[in-house]
């Protein structure tokens, strides 16, 4: 019984490697536009829009809220920055509890 895997040929290595390199260029690019402060700060303020519409209760308001944040989070995106889409939820009041 043979368990090994076979040999890959020079042009998968190849095209293997060429994959590698260019996923390394986009993350060379991400990295330089997270290092612009105007692009550090739009990703604040998508941060802060999120908060506020996990918060939000008047429709009127969420609506503004995403509206804002789809507008700020395109400009993002121009830059090669990638953000998640919104998924915050609204915290449940009262106090943080410490475990005992």
């Amino acid at each position: 019984m043979n368990d090994r895997k076979p040999n890959r040929t020079a042009e998968q290595q190849i095209a293997d490697l060429q994959a590698e390199i260019e996923a390394i260029r986009i993350r060379d690019q991400r990295k330089r536009a997270r290092a612009n402060p105007a692009t550090r700060l739009a990703i604040a303020a998508v941060k802060t829009l999120d908060k506020a519409l996990s918060e939000a209760t008047d429709p009127t308001m969420k609506g503004a809220l995403q509206e804002a944040r789809v507008t700020v989070a395109a400009a993002v995106a121009t830059t090669g920055v990638v953000l998640a889409p919104s998924t915050k939820k609204a915290k449940a009041p009262g106090r943080k509890l410490r475990p005992a």
